[in-house]
């Protein structure tokens, strides 16, 4: 059983994480209602009561990670109700130090926690520190993950990946020390310029190719490949970021998932993975690059609504061709983004190192040898329809299923 989060002045104090939950699609008004109204019950009795958030994970309405993203969309003042005393701004200017680093200036603050420029004091090096806030740090699904991705990025070596260096504990704040990359998320660039040039995106995705070629060899899954996971340094070099829901193939015990609950960013997430499958492997994390690649291609996401909603479209629809949001797409380009975005896992590229084959024969201006423009004969048009037909007898079964998951 998750230890209890931090107990609301008044379950009142909730309204806008209500607000939120409801406004995302995770639930209704009637299931928040039926919780809010245990946390009045024993309001009144004098009792000690649940946060909303930890309530809706035990009825199985919403999921921890689910959880932290609506943190993310909520005002940072609605969202970290407690900050530890390092995430004062005055404080961290005035040099205060947390387990040997000196925090120097804050770079980013949200409901996780705060992320900071800092200087280690022992090796005089100036590294990026991360500290759970300490509402959530009351969480322990949130302090797994916080601590999952510290160990999951020290796993990991490889110049395409932020290094972890770090990761400790001092008082009540959990801190996570890595790499400093002086630059900005690929979200970033593209909410501030739109689509990119194809041959700069196809060259950062290269470089995240890679990373998840070194991540496949130790049997590793990142799960949650998207813009806002990927650094750019000011030198061009791609970074990927953010291992909170990185899960080692290896040891079945570990991240362990309950088959049928969702895990990941809804607009960049697999079929399988939108499903609960279990058994994800490494092409998870191919088609969230590919939707990572078509977001960087024409600025916008495939899909649009609740998170449901996209959800249930990762499953059932076909995106829509990216050529047509972005006519200057080469031929070779879009060929490799569908094979990549494929809906059966076995039609896509099986491996990292596949993938990076055809990309790098694009950058070379040569065709990629793993996928080939499509016949245009009759035959082609006939196994075409059938395969439509095929995905339409099973779609309404696959909406049955997500649309049951996100109503009560």
């Amino acid at each position: 059983m998750n230890e209890p989060q931090a107990q609301p002045a008044t379950p009142d104090d909730e309204i806008p994480f209500a607000q939120e939950v409801i406004s995302s699609g995770y639930a209704n008004q009637e299931q928040i209602d039926q919780c809010q109204e245990v946390q009045r019950l024993l309001h009144q009795a004098g009792k000690p009561y649940p946060a909303l958030s930890e309530l809706l994970q035990r009825k199985e309405i919403l999921t921890a990670h689910q959880c932290e993203s609506i943190l993310h969309r909520m005002n940072d003042e609605q969202a970290a109700v407690e900050s530890p005393p390092p995430e004062d701004k005055r404080s961290a200017e005035s040099g205060v130090t947390l387990g040997g680093y000196r925090l120097l200036k804050r770079i980013s603050k949200g409901a996780m926690g705060t992320v900071y420029k800092a200087k280690q004091v022992s090796m005089d090096r100036i590294v990026a520190l991360k500290v759970l806030s300490r509402r959530l740090s009351k969480d322990q699904n949130f302090v797994k993950r916080f601590l999952n991705e510290a160990r999951a990025t020290a796993r990991l070596n490889h110049p395409n990946i932020i290094q972890g260096i770090d990761v400790g504990t001092e008082g009540n704040h959990h801190y996570f020390i890595m790499e400093y990359v002086d630059g900005q998320t690929i979200q970033k660039l593209l909410r501030r310029g739109g689509a990119m040039d194809e041959k700069r995106a196809l060259n950062i995705l290269t470089q995240i190719t890679k990373a998840l070629q070194h991540a496949d060899k130790l049997h590793m899954v990142h799960r949650d490949i998207k813009p806002d996971n990927i650094m750019l340094t000011r030198k061009g070099a791609a970074k990927l970021c953010d291992l909170g829901l990185a899960k080692q193939l290896s040891n079945p015990n570990a991240n362990q998932t309950e088959e049928g609950r969702s895990i990941g960013t809804p607009n960049y997430i697999s079929p399988e993975q939108a499903r609960g499958d279990l058994s994800i492997d490494i092409r998870t994390d191919i088609y969230s690059l590919g939707i990572t690649l078509y977001h960087m291609l024409t600025g916008t996401v495939p899909f649009e609504g609740s998170p449901a909603v996209v959800m249930t479209k990762h499953i059932n629809e076909e995106l829509p061709p990216a050529a047509q949001r972005n006519p200057d797409l080469t031929e070779s380009t879009c060929l490799v983004l569908d094979r990549m975005t494929k809906k059966n896992r076995e039609e896509r590229y099986q491996t990292p190192s596949e993938l990076l084959v055809d990309l790098e024969a694009l950058l070379s201006g040569k065709a990629p040898p793993g996928v080939q423009a499509p016949p245009t004969d009759s035959s082609t048009d006939k196994l075409s329809t059938d395969s439509t037909r095929t995905r339409r007898r099973t779609r309404s079964l696959t909406s049955r299923r997500i649309r049951k998951r996100f109503r009560r």
